[in-house]
């Protein structure tokens, strides 16, 4: 995936993102995110990896926090990161009916993202910085 604002069903970036969000939720994904509350943070990153996200060391995951969007290229996650339950990343996000958005999201060193927290496309999370539960980039 690469950044920017595309038309969804007037240019191959939208076309493949749906085929791609419908083929993640079709996939073994749901097989195993469904008890996600066992699974342990290295499995966890191990599969964002193979999807294309660059994962830090370290990095705590209390619940596989991107269940049904593409561009897991679009993400970084830094070292001893955190991300509690429920946190939502979207680094590609509807905009309208006809506009899909991709965007690079950078999660620092440290950060901690709270619970219900969402951070959308274009965010950029510094070193050691707090995202309070339920709030949104």
């Amino acid at each position: 995936y690469r950044a920017g604002v595309f038309p969804i069903w007037e240019s191959s970036v939208g076309w493949r993102s749906a085929l791609f969000q419908n083929a993640v939720s079709c996939s073994f994904y749901k097989v195993w995110s469904a008890p996600d509350n066992w699974l342990p943070s290295s499995l966890i990153a191990a599969y964002l990896r193979l999807l294309g996200a660059k994962i830090g060391k370290r990095v705590s995951f209390s619940m596989i926090p991107i269940p049904d969007y593409a561009g897991f290229d679009l993400l970084h996650i830094g070292d001893d990161a955190v991300l509690n339950a429920s946190c939502r990343i979207h680094p590609v996000c509807l905009t309208s009916t006809c506009i899909i958005t991709h965007g690079h999201v950078r999660i620092g060193n440290r950060a901690r993202i709270g619970v219900v927290a969402e951070v959308r496309h274009g965010a950029h999370i510094s070193d050691d910085a707090v995202v309070c539960a339920g709030a949104g980039t």
